[in-house]
């Protein structure tokens, strides 16, 4: 499970596109005669979510999954977004969602959407303390291991941590991509979306790569990630010149989407024991 959000569970091509996260400290002015202003942090802000997901009928029933969260939204039920390692990020309220509709058939059939989420923080921590520990005793990946820590916000993400959300991201994206490839024909909708998608791949794929020729980094050194992101960056800058053109060669699409596939795939094994060290705690 990569992580789920009230009932709804995200895994596989169902999960996030897009993920941010915003936070401030609430700060007042003391006005001094003669001398300037004192500063004063008295709190911290609601915490704020902005997600975004893209749905595809291959794999999820688009309908239902609009259907339940608009649901959730319409009831402001509060909802606890909690991660496969058995981490609670918080609980929160849908403030916001659109729904972009991405593919459609000539009889208005929705088969692809984009869904952008704007989460609202509920403070509320004793119920939070509570649920995090019951979550920490059933994590999905972490088993009996000691759990993650309360809140991502009060630790820095360690090494294999940073590697492993890379990598996460990089799977997440190459297999969107992957579906649209399944049924692509050219259309102006698939290719707008193949080619965003590409181009997130792209920050990541160098990012690692700066990761293995840094001597701090815990991937320093490591050929097989350096090699596996650069050709997964090459394949998807190919891929995307190759749908960001009037008149797509669809063979050539297929082709170097068969490479990335193979590059991201390599990359994903080549990072497995990163992986494994970002979400198994030391005891």
């Amino acid at each position: 499970m990569y992580c789920q959000l009230g009932s709804i569970v995200f895994d596989g091509l169902k999960s996030f596109v897009s993920y941010s996260d915003d936070s401030e400290a609430v700060i007042v002015e003391h006005l001094l005669i003669g001398g300037k202003p004192r500063l004063e942090g008295v709190a911290l802000s609601l915490h704020t979510l902005n997600i975004s997901m893209y749905l595809h009928q291959e794999f999820t029933s688009v309908k239902d999954a609009i259907t339940s969260l608009k649901n959730s939204k319409d009831t402001y039920e509060i909802l606890t977004l909690l991660w496969g390692n058995g981490e609670i990020e918080g609980q929160f309220v849908i403030q916001q969602m659109t729904v972009t509709n991405e593919i459609m058939d000539p009889a208005g059939n929705l088969y692809a959407v984009t869904i952008n989420l704007i989460l609202k923080e509920n403070a509320n921590p004793n119920q939070l303390d509570q649920q995090q520990q019951q979550a920490q005793n059933n994590a999905f990946a972490t088993g009996d291991k000691k759990p993650a820590a309360k809140s991502k916000r009060t630790n820095t993400p360690s090494c294999p941590k940073k590697i492993s959300s890379l990598v996460s991201n990089i799977r997440s994206n190459a297999a969107q991509i992957n579906a649209l490839m399944d049924s692509y024909i050219g259309d102006p909708t698939a290719s707008k979306l193949t080619y965003a998608l590409c181009k997130k791949i792209l920050p990541d794929c160098l990012t690692l790569v700066q990761a293995t020729n840094d001597s701090s980094s815990c991937a320093s050194g490591n050929i097989s990630i350096r090699d596996s992101a650069v050709g997964a960056q090459q394949y998807a800058a190919a891929l995307g010149d190759d749908v960001n053109t009037t008149t797509p060669n669809l063979a050539k699409c297929q082709t170097d989407n068969t490479s990335l596939q193979t590059y991201v795939a390599n990359l994903i094994s080549a990072s497995t024991a990163l992986t494994q060290k970002a979400i198994v705690r030391s005891s």
